[in-house]
């Protein structure tokens, strides 16, 4: 892997996000890695390669060369040869990581030496007695607090720094006119984005059929996809409304109303993963489909909040995917089994409505 960390001033405000793309596009182990996935995963012996974990929770118990992990909370015991990238909601760095350690999510708390430069966007971060971080140490958080020792610069966007260790030059910038208010909510923000995120990688992980058959129709077929995706917007919340005028359809009428909330939610992961593959596409790659997730994701939260159509550009992905969605559910049904639950609820429909179910 890589080792030279690019300069916090290159970046200006989107040093999380490019330095995360810059990791996984020019990092070795975006395209050599070991997957693990599971509900809780505990990594109890030696790998001697880069490894990709997604899981509800995360434990490294054992050496790795480098690793990606993505999961609700994220523990790290053992030493890490290289470089790490950890986005969750809790992240404990326990050991000595020779490489980098980037970190996104709600906390993070570095007990263990990092060799290099350290970066992280969230909600608060600790680095505990003992910890030394090589070079610097760049914070977007709202609460920081440094109690071991950082070699370069310490700097602190956005945030309060509580500064009871040692460091090179420190620099703390604070939004002007920023309140505490103001700081939760942007906090919030962060943690909904990592939240979405990490449901998405568990989705992909357990119903990867989802994503590809969905990802193809929108490749497929844009404007029919965004056609009905326009459709269903417009009739899914008449819907609600109908079955809540009488207490029989209550159930139905929030059953909807869920699956309508979570195929807006799909829709935006499938556009990213969509995006992520056409990226590896036009680079001559081969495809992984957990890398052209995370790439995608973070390219389309980029362009959604920066460019000034950006709230047309998640309008327009969200009834895309949701079109597709539809599309590759009606095709998928008993076939495959990322769509084996939507099969389910579709034998479940007369019992709720007395009607025969839709035909495919």
């Amino acid at each position: 892997m890589p080792k030279r960390f690019l300069s916090a001033g290159v970046f200006s405000g989107h040093l999380p996000v490019l330095a995360l793309l810059l990791f996984l596009l020019f990092s070795q182990a975006a395209f050599a890695l070991e997957v693990i996935s599971g509900d809780t995963v505990y990594v109890s012996e030696p790998i001697q390669d880069d490894i990709f974990v997604t899981a509800g929770t995360i434990y490294v118990d054992a050496p790795v060369s480098g690793a990606i992990l993505g999961g609700g909370k994220v523990v790290l015991n053992e030493p890490v040869q290289g470089d790490v990238l950890a986005i969750g909601g809790d992240i404990d760095v326990n050991s000595e990581v020779y490489g980098r350690l980037v970190a996104i999510g709600g906390t993070v708390n570095v007990k263990g030496n990092v060799s290099t430069n350290l970066l992280f966007a969230g909600g608060s971060a600790k680095i505990l007695p003992g910890a030394v971080i090589g070079r610097d140490a760049v914070f977007y958080a709202g609460m920081v607090s440094n109690e071991g020792e950082v070699g370069g610069n310490l700097r602190v966007e956005g945030g309060n720094l509580e500064n009871n260790g040692s460091a090179g030059e420190v620099i703390v910038k604070k939004s002007n006119g920023t309140s505490d208010l103001e700081l939760l909510a942007q906090a919030l923000n962060i943690l909904l984005l990592v939240s979405i995120f990490v449901t998405g990688l568990i989705v992909l992980a357990v119903f990867p059929s989802l994503f590809t058959s969905t990802e193809e129709t929108v490749r497929e077929s844009p404007v029919r996809s965004f056609l009905m995706g326009f459709v269903l917007a417009f009739v899914s919340p008449l819907l609600v409304i109908l079955f809540l005028l009488s207490i029989v359809g209550i159930p139905v009428a929030f059953f909807l109303a869920l699956a309508f909330v979570f195929s807006l939610m799909v829709s935006v992961l499938v556009i990213s993963y969509a995006v992520g593959g056409y990226i590896f596409r036009a680079l001559g790659l081969k495809n992984h489909n957990f890398l052209a997730y995370i790439i995608g994701y973070f390219l389309f939260i980029l362009a959604v909040r920066e460019l000034p159509f950006g709230g047309w550009l998640l309008a327009i992905s969200m009834l895309m995917g949701g079109g597709a969605l539809y599309f590759a559910g009606r095709e998928g049904f008993g076939r495959n089994k990322g769509w084996r639950l939507l099969a389910v609820l579709r034998e479940l429909w007369p019992k709720f409505s007395g009607k025969k179910p839709p035909s495919e």
